[in-house]
């Protein structure tokens, strides 16, 4: 199992644009074993703090590189400009038992 954590900054499209653009990518996960575990919009409004934050599960690293290299991706370049400033993204297999 593969967690992925990313950090969005909203776009100059705005929350909404942001939103209208994840609703369409994510809806792709479950064709490439994958799922959202949770996403939230953070309390903190600090300057470079992120607009909203996703955590998302793959059954494999193939699976999420599958999901990373899907050409629609490409289709959307210009709608993931308006909606997207910056994006950090941190994967591991490795989970804690806390």
């Amino acid at each position: 199992m593969i967690h992925v954590v990313v950090l969005l900054e909203a776009g100059p499209g705005g929350l909404s644009a942001l939103r209208a653009y994840e609703d369409k990518v994510l809806a792709w996960l479950p064709e490439y074993g994958g799922r959202v575990v949770t996403a939230f919009r953070p309390e903190s409004a600090k300057e470079g703090s992120p607009d909203e934050v996703h955590v998302l599960a793959f059954e494999s690293r193939d699976a999420l590189d599958r999901f990373r290299q899907d050409p629609r991706h490409e289709a959307l370049k210009e709608e993931r400009a308006a909606a997207i400033a910056a994006t950090h993204v941190y994967i591991s297999d490795v989970l804690h038992p806390y």
